[in-house]
């Protein structure tokens, strides 16, 4: 329920501009519905409904909850499914994408925001199965059911038994989708949502199919909606994105929900959250700058290692319950919310992170062999919180010298060779190669894993591949080519990806939270952490010793400190110098130490080798060390904060400059 920020629940009031219009008719007796938050005038750029985010499987839009006076309850965000069809998947091993495998990671995506965040996670039957395709009259406030001119609603038929019936694509195993409508025995009637390919039929044994342009189209009734039976997952919303919480713990104003031409306000302590006063005066605060510029710099580490931690925990969970990586993390993938039940507390230190974003990568199992890869689900440009081994895959031809096949074991055949390519071979030992050997009977696909071994000529590596079952055929005829050489065979290098490609993520975001500011950009400050710990790495820098390591490197180049130091925690303009004597120095350096350990194989002390150093069964596992070593920062920061040790450096420093001038 909204809250007007004094710790009191109370009803909030729709906008004036907004309608809430039940998802689908009217279910609940008691009259409470879970709503779309609709624009009674659409806007003009972003249309009537009000889209919080888009996500690889889901259109994430503003919705309620109301009571049976349509009183709103509180604020939701509806999760849509995307079908199959608008999902973008591009694994390098050729995995059939159908509406069964959408369904299932649909369920699975809906298992994750439970565990999650249990408290903000809302049961509906729609999680399981597809929303009715709908027409909904903002005006009233009204939804009803689209129907057949038949009688019968339209609904998804996810059998795959009347679809082949009807001479019709099965449900499960394709990417088609129809509606189909029936009343009193009548022959059914079928809608194609999904355009069918050239050489499938179009019905047969009498069924009826009509055209989605003429039954969904918009008319005075209304909009119509759900034409493709989404499936659906709710939650209490999370409206304000991490980078938005960034600024407003520098004091910048939350406008609201900026979608369209004019934000959405939501009312209750977000109006506060839009007020300058309430945020530049420390109301949001514990410290309220009751301990001048060293209070407010602790309070700023302590509040952004919580944070921190906070995030990287819910990955972590997220990551041990489905083992699979997320390989997208960026500050787009969470939102916070502020848990209001600690009285006394002020609103920043009752920030809570959700996951915003649904992880993207796909699991990837290498054809007639027990070893899995992962790749993103989606292709495209690299980001600044991606390491470049994301999208480092080689392909090309090579030559394969079959030096000999090993003997059988219980996991199927290996064999050992050179491969000699004009392409570089250099790659990480995690990295797997796939290469197609052409022979008489047909391609092989084998898999496994290079090595640049002393006294192989420029171009050449060794190979060992995976054991993998093959046919007897196969397996002979590889025997009796060993010491032979085959030219133009093709390979692609699958780089190794895992969680660590989302600890090097963790180390972008971090670096943004605790260094970026108007004075400094992303760029700059993670160009100074990258140059600082390759520099540490070079000089042999040990994770016993690091944040020593760090001061010294700082102390050698001061234009160092105008990028790494303590005074980017504050919006308010403090020289470095300043902040460094304000601050307890060692703790700072330290916190750098931690920070630049995220990066995988940036040194020994990092805490992965490369971007595929993760356990194979336990690959959560790298975030042990991480947020151990910052729970010992947070222990420290917080001693610092509430004890007096900032004033007694303050007023050391008022004194010494009163010596000095004796």
């Amino acid at each position: 329920m909204p809250n007007n920020g004094e710790g009191k629940c109370s009803f909030a009031t729709m906008p004036a501009n907004l309608k809430a219009v039940p998802i689908q008719p009217p279910l609940s007796a008691v009259g409470v519905e879970i709503c779309l938050a609709v624009r009674v005038t659409p806007d003009p750029v972003a249309g009537p409904f009000i889209v919080l985010r888009q996500t690889s499987l889901a259109t994430v839009v503003l919705g309620c909850l109301t009571d049976s006076r349509q009183r709103l309850i509180e604020w939701l965000e509806l999760w849509v499914q995307k079908p199959v069809h608008a999902q973008s998947l591009t694994p390098v091993f050729q995995t059939r994408a159908d509406n069964r495998l959408s369904d299932g990671e649909w369920q699975d995506l809906a298992q994750d925001l439970e565990a999650c965040d249990p408290v903000a996670y809302i049961e509906t039957p729609f999680v399981a199965k597809s929303l009715r395709p709908v027409r909904i009259r903002a005006k009233q406030g009204e939804t009803v059911l689209l129907e057949h001119d038949c009688g019968g609603a339209w609904q998804l038929c996810d059998q795959d038994g009347p679809l082949e019936s009807a001479g019709l694509p099965p449900y499960s195993v394709s990417r088609h989708r129809f509606l189909v409508a029936e009343a009193g025995g009548q022959t059914p009637v079928y809608c194609r949502v999904t355009s069918l390919a050239e050489n499938e039929p179009e019905v047969a044994n009498g069924a009826q199919l009509v055209p989605a342009a003429a039954v969904f189209a918009e008319n005075a009734d209304g909009l119509p909606l759900f034409v493709e039976a989404p499936r659906l997952v709710v939650r209490r919303l999370a409206p304000i994105s991490l980078e938005q919480h960034l600024s407003l713990l520098g004091g910048v104003p939350w406008p609201g929900i900026e979608n369209g031409k004019q934000p959405i306000s939501l009312g209750g302590i977000f109006d506060s959250l839009n007020k300058p006063d309430y945020l530049q005066k420390g109301s949001a605060y514990l410290m309220g700058g009751k301990q001048g510029k060293t209070g407010n710099l602790l309070e700023a580490l302590h509040l952004r290692l919580t944070l921190l931690k906070q995030m990287m925990a819910v990955v972590r969970d997220s990551t041990h319950r489905r083992q699979l990586p997320f390989l997208n993390l960026s500050p787009a993938s969470f939102g916070i919310r502020f848990n209001l039940g600690g009285a006394g507390l002020p609103l920043f230190w009752n920030a809570h992170p959700v996951l915003a974003q649904p992880g993207d990568a796909f699991p990837l199992p290498v054809p007639n062999t027990s070893v899995r890869r992962f790749q993103r689900r989606t292709s495209g440009a690299m980001s600044i919180y991606q390491p470049e081994s994301l999208n480092s895959a080689v392909s090309g031809t090579c030559t394969v010298r079959v030096l000999r096949v090993l003997p059988p074991v219980a996991e199927g055949v290996a064999l050992e060779a050179t491969v000699i390519a004009q392409e570089n071979l250099s790659v990480s030992q995690n990295s797997l190669i796939w290469i197609q050997i052409p022979l008489a009977s047909g391609s092989v696909d084998l898999y496994g894993y290079l090595d640049q071994l002393a006294g192989l000529a420029k171009g050449e590596a060794a190979l060992r591949t995976i054991p993998q079952r093959m046919d007897q055929r196969i397996e002979a005829t590889l025997r009796s080519a060993e010491g032979t050489s085959f030219s133009q065979a093709t390979f692609s290098i699958i780089p190794a990806l895992s969680s660590p490609v989302d600890l090097y993520a963790f180390g972008v975001i971090a670096t943004q939270m605790l260094l970026v500011n108007p004075r400094l950009t992303l760029p700059f400050a993670l160009d100074a952490v990258l140059s600082l710990a390759r520099e540490i790495a070079e000089r042999g820098g040990s994770s016993e010793v690091l944040g020593a390591d760090v001061a010294q490197a700082v102390a050698q180049d001061p234009n160092r400190l105008e990028r790494l130091g303590p005074q980017n925690l504050l919006l308010d303009e403090i020289s470095a110098e300043q902040a460094i004597e304000l601050f307890p120095a060692q703790l700072w350096w330290d916190t750098l130490g931690v920070l630049i350990r995220f990066f995988p194989g940036m040194g020994p002390a990092s805490y992965c080798r490369d971007s595929g150093d993760a356990p194979d069964a336990a690959i959560e596992a790298i975030y042990d060390s991480p947020l151990r070593q910052i729970d010992a920062l947070l222990m420290r920061s917080r001693s610092a904060m509430l004890s007096d040790w900032g004033g007694n450096v303050e007023i050391g420093t008022v004194l010494k400059s009163v010596a000095d001038e004796v």
